[in-house]
């Protein structure tokens, strides 16, 4: 991992190094040359000049007019550059990197943070090099390889294609190379990484699972046979879901609406317009319904970032208290069931890790395949089957509403009141009946969420309640 980033860092240098003329060997510099390379390699974060380029390019494509950039469109741009980070890890990235404590992001911030994500990225390359042992001789060493980007969440790219990369970077590979050095590997992932958002942004940037719940979901209110919806069968479909009220005309004209910015959107990101439906024709076909859904999860993640943003602001904690707070906060989410574990969930997150199934479907993306034939060959099978789910009350089992994949899709950690109770209680030994209250005011449905965990911490510091938390 040093190595490569050293590396890295070498090229960038040497190119600023030749841009300010202090590359000549045993010249004497004087100390205004010496700042201004200094300078330059501090500006660029040490990113080479086509990489500063298409990064800060990205950037201004993103940015509001005043050049800043919140999180919630922060976190697009990063999945729109391949990388898969939840969101609370882009969130703890941008609160490492704001230094002036906006609750914002400009071009240097950014850059900074990239650098950052790129460390993390050498960090997941290396442990995939090292599970799979790359290093040794692999007489299927293309399917290790594979594996490897699988760990790496770069999959969905054909074999034919991964495997041409992979001879074209092992030429620089020292003679005798059993199997794949660390640096070609990391070539590769990069070269992938290139590629595999074009194929994420035509399904959404949602994961292969998900993708697989909608599709089982909108085929099981789909007529037998048919690969669309009349507008009824969509309107039985989304009106159990908050984010699509579709009771009133008003309301159903309103959503229809939104279905046609969402089939812009599939446009925008690629998808062949054979894919989405007629526009002329009163239907609705899955690629256009998964956008709408993406657009409402959009919402819900400004939402979220907002309401973060206002608890930042007010309860005026640094950086590293924010850290460290979010790590008691992880702990305490973790040590309770989420939702998406209960006992008897058939759910997305509840498959079985199964390491050739990435691989099989990777299979099937070849090229020129239709969105729609993608989609339903994700997993090799003619359609798939609808998730299902006990209900933990009546013990019978029932197919998934939109509003229980929405749940899953924008699950955002919570913590009991009661979890929440038990660790003041660490900290203060005793806990008053005003601060039970004020913990119980702070639930909502789904239990306390971090913005209201921030919040409580701020009261229980400005009440001198907490022994040697920080």
């Amino acid at each position: 991992e040093e190595e490569e980033e050293e590396e890295d860092t070498k090229t960038a240098e040497n190119q600023t190094a030749e841009k300010n003329n202090v590359t000549e060997s045993g010249r004497l510099l004087d100390f205004d040359a010496v700042w201004s390379f200094v300078l330059e390699c501090w500006e660029c974060n040490g990113f080479t000049e086509e990489e500063y380029t298409r990064l800060t390019g990205a950037f201004a494509s993103f940015c509001d007019e005043s050049g800043e950039m919140s999180i919630a469109p922060m976190h697009n741009l990063l999945e729109y550059m391949g990388h898969e980070n939840t969101l609370e890890k882009t969130q703890s990235l941008a609160q490492m990197v704001d230094f002036n404590g906006n609750g914002t992001m400009d071009v240097g911030e950014f850059l900074t943070l990239m650098r950052l994500q790129k460390e993390d990225n050498l960090k997941v390359f290396l442990d995939a090099y090292n599970s799979r042992e790359l290093n040794a001789f692999h007489s299927d060493l293309l399917q290790q390889v594979l594996f490897a980007l699988d760990d790496c969440k770069l999959s969905g790219l054909p074999e034919k294609q991964v495997d041409k990369m992979l001879r074209l970077v092992r030429e620089k590979d020292p003679r005798g190379t059993l199997g794949i050095t660390y640096d070609s590997f990391v070539r590769l992932g990069e070269m992938c990484r290139e590629i595999v958002p074009e194929q994420k942004r035509k399904q959404a940037f949602f994961k292969i699972a998900e993708v697989e719940a909608l599709l089982a979901l909108f085929d099981s209110h789909a007529t037998s046979g048919r690969d669309y919806l009349t507008q009824a069968q969509f309107f039985a479909l989304a009106e159990v879901c908050p984010e699509f009220p579709s009771t009133s005309a008003v309301q159903r004209n309103r959503l229809l609406g939104a279905l046609r910015q969402a089939r812009e959107n599939a446009k925008q990101a690629g998808v062949e317009e054979e894919e989405l439906g007629d526009a002329k024709v009163s239907t609705v076909h899955f690629i256009p319904f998964m956008f709408l859904i993406r657009s409402a999860l959009d919402i819900h993640d400004r939402k979220v970032n907002e309401k973060l943003g206002a608890a930042l602001t007010s309860t005026g904690f640094s950086n590293a208290e924010v850290t460290e707070f979010r790590e008691i906060f992880k702990s305490l989410a973790s040590g309770g069931t989420a939702p998406e574990q209960k006992a008897g969930s058939k759910g997305v997150d509840a498959r079985q890790d199964d390491p050739q199934r990435g691989r099989r479907r990777s299979q099937t993306l070849g090229a020129g395949m239709g969105a729609r034939d993608m989609m339903r060959r994700l997993s090799g099978l003619p359609g798939v089957a609808p998730i299902l789910e006990v209900d933990l009350e009546t013990g019978v089992e029932r197919i998934k509403t939109l509003a229980d994949l929405m749940a899953e899709f924008r699950h955002v950690p919570h913590v009991s009141a009661n979890v929440i109770l038990s660790f003041v209680r660490s900290q203060t030994k005793v806990v008053s009946r005003e601060l039970s209250s004020y913990i119980v005011s702070m639930q909502g449905p789904e239990g306390i969420d971090f913005p209201n965990f921030l919040r409580l911490m701020d009261w229980m510091t400005k009440h001198r309640l907490f022994g040697d938390l920080l």
